[in-house]
């Protein structure tokens, strides 16, 4: 593929063009990280020389188009209509001085005018302007990029999140809600929500999450438990679950609605904290209660095992995903012959109790 971009450069070379690559694969090389997208800035030409030298490009998006060629996208600097832009206005206009980097393919130059690498090198996450405020998702960016990287963020630039405050109400919900996808894919999640309590923000899109108050921090150690773990079940909607598991189903709902939350988060979320407080009493529980309790986290969106994954990253010692596996495997409608009609039910919960009972 290098000699592909090679190419592409070359051309756009030779009639007084430059292309650029940029944004994220160069910040990840000096993270040390393997990029998995790249994407590419041209200057020098225009639009409809572009179009001439790479007819087969094809163009998406009006106000600033980018254009896909073998599936890898080009863009333009954002500059005024009609006008060829450089890439040091292209730079500026971005968010973070860690993504305001560019490499020219041709010659492998970095282009660093806002110190990007130095504060790679200082783990420091830095506005590159006043551009930033000019976009307010970038309020959830930057604190999913510190919980990413474990980076501290700049005065200056926790200003301009709390001076975006206002604008986050306009952000579409499916935008927050990749957000914070992504921010429970980082080794440290809690950051993302500490950051944006710090910023006095949480309270926009996860008002629930700032009234948990003095359990706020329990819940976060909750989430960085259970964060990187894997379940034979959507780990995602586990870690969620921890996420809002001292919310009562309605504070649940309402923020799955907000922010457009997969109906199996919502699900998740609402199970398990609906079964805590037998968890916590779970060695106390009759026969009849524990079966009642091993059948419901059985059936839940996460299953049992994800289920005791989120009681045991709460701090509650407790086993039982094996039981109700053991239990189900044991007692079921092939086992156990059932009449039809009303009695099945009951009958087998009676049948799976004499099991339990037996087993523990």
């Amino acid at each position: 593929m290098k000699e592909f971009f090679w190419a592409i450069a070359q051309r756009i070379a030779d009639v007084g063009g430059r292309l650029y690559l940029v944004g994220g694969a160069v910040r990840d090389k000096f993270l040390g990280v393997e990029p998995k997208d790249f994407d590419y800035c041209v200057t020098g030409v225009t639009e409809e020389e572009f179009v001439s030298l790479f007819p087969e490009a094809e163009k998406s998006g009006k106000t600033f188009p980018v254009f896909r060629i073998m599936g890898v996208e080009f863009a333009f600097p954002r500059t005024e209509k009609g006008k060829v832009g450089t890439i040091e206005q292209d730079l500026y206009r971005r968010d973070l001085t860690i993504n305001s980097m560019a490499v020219d393919v041709l010659s492998g130059e970095l282009f660093d005018p806002f110190g990007g690498r130095e504060d790679i090198q200082r783990r420091v996450i830095r506005a590159t302007s006043s551009h930033f405020k000019s976009d307010p998702s970038r309020v959830y960016r930057v604190a999913r990029f510190a919980a990413k990287y474990g980076f501290s963020i700049e005065s200056e630039t926790l200003k301009y999140m709390r001076e975006l405050k206002p604008a986050l109400p306009r952000l579409f919900p499916e935008q927050v809600f990749e957000e914070l996808r992504k921010a429970l894919n980082t080794q440290k999640s809690s950051v993302f929500f500490k950051v944006m309590r710090d910023t006095q923000v949480l309270d926009v899109h996860f008002k629930e999450i700032q009234a948990l108050d003095h359990n706020f921090d329990h819940d976060m150690d909750v989430v960085d438990s259970l964060v990187g773990q894997r379940f034979e079940t959507d780990w995602e909607a586990t870690v969620f679950a921890g996420l809002v598991l001292y919310l009562d189903k309605s504070q649940i709902k309402e923020l799955g609605k907000r922010i457009s939350l997969p109906a199996k988060w919502v699900k998740a979320g609402v199970e398990a904290a609906k079964s805590l407080l037998q968890a916590q009493k779970f060695n106390e529980l009759s026969n009849i209660d524990k079966v009642a309790f091993l059948e419901a986290v059985s059936k839940s969106a996460i299953g049992a095992k994800g289920i005791e994954a989120v009681y045991r990253a709460s701090g509650i010692d407790i086993h039982f995903a094996h039981l109700a596996t053991a239990m189900l495997d044991a007692v079921n409608g092939k086992t156990v012959k059932l009449p039809k009609g009303k009695e099945a039910a009951k009958i087998l919960r009676q049948k799976r109790e004499e099991w339990l009972a037996k087993a523990v």
